[in-house]
């Protein structure tokens, strides 16, 4: 694949996906160094200092198979996100984020739209990105599952940071399933606002229970017996929130409002 040079940035609602600089390299050092971060990447060392951050600024970040770019948050660098070992039809996907910003939907955010850029015109003739995480690491599992990826199989790696083979899950995502995901007409479904009030004390919030086979859509149908299943899975999901609570419930099936209202137990 070649690159498309125009683009040297790229942005999403939260985030500024851009070049790193050697301005960076403090950052990058104070992410890295967190051995929290390093144990979690194949090729972080531990420990990782200001000399480490300027060998990954000037000599990985400028590799002419790679597209690396740093993950900016509110003005601050709280990440990586790239495309590297980049041949023919096929990259590697890879990132790290400080442990300041984890569980809160970045890495999601910005993989994914590196990888809508990537097979969108950024590199041409992309086909697949593999990628990969240790077994061990759920977040980047549920990550990888959100963006499409499928798990190919696992094998020993060496994490540099622990000094030891760790157990790898092999992904990919081909252009296929991007395009699929991307084009597929949502399924057939009704929607149904749940508005409640929480004993503690919370606000009044907005809930939203979805069902998409016929039956249950046709369960909803002004029966009121179906509010109060939507009600029960509402609290068997999060008892401790739901017992409790008063509710209104305003549910939309083919134009209809259907109205109820009771109280969690």
């Amino acid at each position: 694949g070649t690159f498309n040079t125009a683009v040297s940035s790229i942005t999403t609602p939260r985030l500024l996906l851009r070049p790193f600089a050697r301005s960076d390299t403090a950052a990058i050092a104070s992410h890295c160094g967190d051995l929290r971060v390093a144990r979690m990447c194949r090729v972080v060392p531990h420990p990782y200092g200001i000399a480490e951050a300027e060998f990954f600024v000037d000599q990985v970040c400028s590799r002419a198979d790679g597209r690396i770019y740093a993950i900016v948050l509110g003005g601050h660098v709280v990440g990586c996100v790239g495309l590297e070992s980049i041949s023919g039809e096929s990259a590697t996907l890879g990132y790290w984020l400080g442990a300041e910003t984890w569980g809160l939907g970045v890495a999601t955010e910005a993989a994914g739209a590196l990888i809508d850029h990537a097979f969108g015109g950024l590199l041409d003739g992309l086909e697949r990105i593999e990628s990969g995480y240790w077994s061990e690491n759920v977040g980047s599992a549920k990550v990888q599952s959100k963006l499409g990826f499928s798990l190919l199989g696992r094998g020993p790696l060496l994490c540099l940071a622990r000094g030891c083979e760790l157990e790898q899950q092999y992904t990919r995502l081909t252009r296929l399933e991007w395009h699929r995901r991307r084009v597929a007409p949502p399924p057939p479904m009704s929607a149904f606002e749940l508005l409640a009030s929480f004993p503690q004390g919370l606000p009044l919030g907005g809930l939203k229970a979805v069902c998409a086979p016929a039956a249950d859509r046709a369960a909803f149908e002004g029966d009121e017996t179906a509010i109060e299943a939507v009600w029960r899975a509402r609290r068997a999901s999060q008892p401790s929130l739901f017992n409790g609570a008063k509710f209104r419930f305003v549910g939309v099936e083919g134009g209809t409002g259907v109205e109820g209202g009771g109280e969690g137990g």
